[in-house]
């Protein structure tokens, strides 16, 4: 759901920014389970594809959590086009900001 709510602000041409934690951070790197790429109804997008789309359409700002690449002994190489990782200090900073909605799911 946090993927089709951030479509919706970005086609509002409004700023969204999305945190990828927990099962979320599947879609991250650039092979992905099977079950974000499958297409889900209503319109049949995947998961990643929704998020592949608002990154090239909107420049929607995707960033993992910070400790999902150490915990896996990986780097930001194995990471998708357009995700990075978040510091935790500057997504503190960012949540906490006058004028910003945080949504959790």
């Amino acid at each position: 759901m946090a993927k089709v709510l951030a479509f919706n602000v970005t086609a509002a041409c409004l700023e969204a920014e999305l945190l990828l934690c927990g099962l979320a951070r599947d879609i991250a790197p650039k092979g992905t389970p099977a079950s974000a790429n499958a297409g889900q109804p209503p319109r049949d997008t995947s998961p990643k594809g929704l998020m592949r789309m608002m990154v090239e359409n909107s420049g929607l700002k995707v960033q993992v959590c910070a400790i999902h690449l150490p915990a896996k002994g990986a780097g930001a190489s194995m990471l998708a086009d357009g995700v990075t990782t978040a510091a935790p200090d500057a997504m503190g900073a960012a949540i906490v900001a006058p004028g910003i909605s945080a949504m959790s799911f």
